[in-house]
């Protein structure tokens, strides 16, 4: 699951963790979680979007997908994500937050643990 956040926060200011239970913690630089700094400062939820979407509009697969790390264009209408799991990095459009849109996978040879973009590249 890929959560699209308002205000959005820079990479260098935030940190991700995933639980054993697959639920994802936000981190603010200092490593504090956000939720018990000052979440109304910091996390404002305005949608997910669940990574099966790429596999099926109704989710109904019985496909294990991770998405690890995430990372946004430099336009900030496109979200880019890590999959192991898939051995794949996924791309989510979020030209409109409150409705992302799948975009498609690209697979890879190996299992991707991280991914940043770089100009109109993503890393």
């Amino acid at each position: 699951v890929v959560d699209i956040i308002d205000p959005p926060l820079t990479p260098s200011v935030i940190r991700l963790s995933t639980t054993e239970d697959d639920t994802c913690n936000l981190f603010d630089s200092s490593f504090k979680l956000m939720s018990e700094t000052n979440s109304k400062k910091y996390f404002n939820r305005v949608s997910t979007f669940p990574v099966c979407l790429q596999l099926d509009g109704d989710c109904n697969v019985d496909t294990e997908t991770v998405a690890e790390t995430v990372a946004a264009s430099s336009d900030g209408m496109t979200l880019v994500y890590s999959d192991s799991e898939m051995k794949v990095v996924g791309f989510v459009d979020i030209t409109d937050p409150s409705n992302p849109l799948p975009l498609g996978t690209v697979e890879l040879s190996g299992e991707p643990t991280s991914v940043n973009v770089w100009g109109d590249y993503a890393v």
